[in-house]
């Protein structure tokens, strides 16, 4: 940790280890540091990140970067389908519809 969040975050663990904090602390602290630091607006930046997407690499790779996004989106699940679908690339695409069934998993 450094620059802003080692100077906010050092003075409270400190205190934290001095004073002996269970583990069941740990989650109102990263509550705290997530209302000091994290993006007031991820979700609209997740939002634009997921509607950029394509699949440049692998499917794979392609697949992980899209659940990376989705976990920060509540969307429902016709819209994830129809975003992810967008993105791959055409090659895979062209591939999924000569199948005659298409896993609906996630």
């Amino acid at each position: 940790m450094t620059d802003k969040a080692a100077d906010w975050a050092l003075p409270i663990i400190g205190q934290s280890s001095r004073a002996r904090v269970t583990p069941n602390h740990y989650p109102a602290l990263t509550a705290k540091f997530k209302e000091a630091f994290a993006d007031p607006d991820a979700k609209r930046a997740a939002a634009r990140k997921i509607a950029a997407l394509t699949q440049t690499t692998t499917t794979s790779e392609y697949v992980t970067e899209f659940r990376n996004l989705m976990a920060e989106l509540d969307w429902n699940t016709e819209a994830y389908i129809a975003q992810f679908t967008r993105g791959l690339h055409w090659k895979v695409k062209e591939l999924l519809s000569t199948k005659d069934n298409i896993p609906t998993t996630t």
